[in-house]
């Protein structure tokens, strides 16, 4: 008989479990030390930097499986145990797409040791935006430096405007051998094909021996419709984008509602 008992729990960040002020629920931790403690397992999975999911769960790096820069990484005890990385001649094609033809837009080279940007970049919104995500930010003269010296999983593009409508439609028409995910209203991440956090969750449930019908995933925006497709039980936030609440089988209640946090508690009355 099919075994449905939720065994992994994969949790989006940004628009799923932070509220709007970029918070973690207080209770969060608590229960996610009962849900531990019951054998389950719990997965960050977010397009954020490893290194600054360990400013809200340092003290969790050992227990937790982080899925990192939208899939490209994942870590566990510390130690990377999945990596995927975008050939240099394309990262030297995309970069160069910026210089002429998005002048609104700025990318940001995403490797296992740091971020990258150009030393040149002094756009306050951008600078504030690209320090949020990523606690390893090097400044660099030239992107070839960042090739040289890190393996780049991922290119986080921030647009000043708007990302659905500005530098996602460009990179899609030009770049359509690479994953173009759109992960927020200003931000799009660029990925090898086939690379996103289903391909990391997928990789997650053959090494630790979970089916997709034993996964739990929260989500809320397009970077997340590969992870819920590799959860039975798919939540989508009250506030998701539309064409990922197409997709899931249910949806939790608003990030700012500690949404996820309601939904676990069903599943797992204290």
């Amino acid at each position: 008989m099919e075994d449905k008992t939720i065994k992994m729990i994969a949790v989006d960040m940004d628009g799923t479990l932070l509220n709007d002020r970029k918070q973690l629920p207080a209770d969060f931790l608590p229960l996610a030390e009962k849900l531990l403690a019951r054998g389950i397992i719990l997965v960050i999975a977010s397009g954020r930097q490893y290194y600054n999911l360990l400013t809200y769960f340092g003290d969790f790096r050992d227990r937790f499986y982080f899925i990192s820069d939208n899939g490209s990484l994942v870590y566990h005890q510390d130690k990377i145990v999945y990596s995927r990385t975008i050939p240099s001649a394309d990262i030297f094609k995309i970069t160069a797409a910026f210089e002429h033809n998005l002048p609104d837009s700025f990318p940001i080279l995403c490797g296992a040791g740091s971020a990258y940007i150009l030393s040149e970049e002094n756009n306050p919104e951008f600078l504030l935006n690209a320090r949020m995500y990523h606690q390893r930010l090097e400044t660099i003269a030239d992107f070839a430096e960042a090739v040289a010296q890190d393996s780049i999983g991922k290119i986080a593009v921030y647009d000043l405007k708007d990302a659905e409508t500005g530098v996602y439609p460009f990179m899609l028409k030009h770049f359509p051998h690479l994953n173009i995910a759109l992960s927020g209203q200003h931000w799009i991440d660029i990925m090898q094909k086939g690379v996103s956090k289903g391909s990391a969750i997928e990789f997650l449930q053959q090494k630790l021996g979970i089916a997709p019908n034993q996964t739990m995933a929260f989500g809320d925006y397009l970077n997340d419709c590969e992870l819920l497709r590799h959860a039975h039980y798919s939540y989508a936030m009250a506030g998701a984008h539309p064409e990922l609440k197409k997709i899931s089988r249910f949806t939790a209640p608003s990030n700012n509602d500690n949404g996820v946090i309601k939904i676990l508690k069903e599943y797992w009355p204290q």
